[in-house]
């Protein structure tokens, strides 16, 4: 039996488009994490260099993918 991994894809902007302040999420909603803690549980990270780098970086003890358009990282 072949298995079909599971994609899980969060996504959050603001209602002006903003994704991002400061290196971190404008917004603080407690059950937004909780349900990101739980969907992304055991599961690899897809993200950008600047959240990679980011001091408020979450990883996948899993495995964490960075795409960027720098030559090395």
């Amino acid at each position: 039996m072949i298995r079909t991994p599971k994609i899980c894809l969060i996504a959050a902007m603001s209602k002006n488009h903003t994704i991002g302040l400061d290196g971190s999420l404008p917004w603080s909603l407690p059950i937004d994490w909780q349900n990101f803690k739980r969907v992304t549980d055991s599961c690899p990270f897809v993200m950008g260099r600047k959240s990679y780098e980011s001091p408020h970086a979450l990883y996948s003890s899993v495995l964490n993918v960075v795409l960027t358009t720098q030559s090395a990282l």
